[in-house]
């Protein structure tokens, strides 16, 4: 299972109880250390929080759903945000992308 998120406690304490529980976690803090993990070797579950510094969750989530070799993975994102708050987040985003898609059909 591959953990990937910046708060390092969140991490730490997630893998010492999934490991506690016997799985195998590797860690990741960054988009880019998740992309380098899973590179070496794909685990059977990715937890990717929404947020990560070098890029979204949800567009790295995408970028492995799009991928031929990852597609297949089960990806859970999690967030420490207020409901409200990845409510409107979400909106905004499908809003952003109604957007882009329209522009492009012009």
């Amino acid at each position: 299972m591959l953990i990937v998120d910046d708060d390092v406690a969140s991490v730490e304490l997630l893998g010492h109880l999934l490991e506690d529980e016997g799985f195998e976690v590797w860690k990741a803090h960054t988009g880019t250390q998740a992309r380098q993990r899973l590179a070496e070797q794909l685990p059977d579950l990715v937890l990717m929080d929404v947020m990560l510094p070098d890029v979204d969750g949800r567009e790295l989530c995408r970028e492995l759903k799009s991928a031929e070799r990852t597609r297949n993975l089960f990806v859970i994102l999690i967030s420490g945000l207020a409901p409200e708050e990845i409510t409107r987040r979400l909106v905004r985003s499908e809003e952003h992308t109604s957007e882009l898609q329209s522009q492009s059909t012009i």
